[in-house]
């Protein structure tokens, strides 16, 4: 599900090969889990540094033409609700008995 990475877009320019565009657009499902933590799933909301580092990466631009936003801005917001979530999340995420991950990436996404 591209639930955050949709606010920003990737930049295509006649200098760039086809297949170096669509390895950048490939970030988010390359990244993903974005942490073995399934109650911390998010790259923004939960572990706002990885969509600062996918959108610094490759070069993508908020799509919010109004009011565009760089990824630090958007994502500074979402630090004080990750750094207070992260420890209940990780209590829970300890006591659950399935400690298993049972995502596999097979870059079909």
């Amino acid at each position: 599900m591209f639930c955050t990475i949709v606010g920003y877009e990737f930049q295509y320019s006649g200098k760039k090969a086809a297949d170096e565009a669509y390895a950048q657009s490939g970030q988010y499902c390359q990244n993903q889990p974005f942490n073995k933590n399934h109650l911390r799933p998010c790259p923004m909301l939960e572990n706002p540094e990885i969509l600062q580092k996918m959108v610094k990466e490759t070069g993508a631009k908020s799509t919010d033409l109004q009011s565009p936003e760089t990824a630090e801005h958007l994502c500074s917001k979402c630090v004080p609700y990750a750094n207070a979530w992260k420890p209940y999340a990780d209590k829970i995420w300890s006591e659950t008995p399935v400690k298993k991950s049972s995502y596999e990436n097979y870059g079909h996404c």
